[in-house]
């Protein structure tokens, strides 16, 4: 499962969500859906949701049978060395 939410979501003029806020629903859901053996890929592009956080919080909704790796995801700035920090990537696996 490949999952790219967005941060926020405005539903209408009074309705909206924040990640932050429906995060460990999120995952539960995928989580659901996923098969043994399977992988969800999941993108963060939100400051309040660093890597290590949403590894945590993935690790408690899949439990001990699910691996975890993180990272930071960046862009390379043309003609040069440097990296412009652009988000974060989580990879979950469901084992038996």
């Amino acid at each position: 499962i490949i999952a790219d939410p967005p941060s926020f979501s405005r539903v209408s003029s009074k309705v909206s969500w924040n990640l932050e806020n429906i995060f460990t629903e999120l995952i539960q859901t995928l989580s659901d859906a996923l098969e043994e053996g399977g992988h969800i890929f999941l993108t963060s592009h939100h400051h309040e949701l660093p890597e290590q956080i949403m590894s945590g919080l993935i690790q408690d909704v899949m439990g001990d049978n699910s691996v975890i790796e993180s990272s930071q995801l960046t862009l390379k700035e043309k003609n040069s060395k440097r990296e412009i920090p652009a988000g974060y990537l989580v990879i979950a696996k469901k084992e038996s």
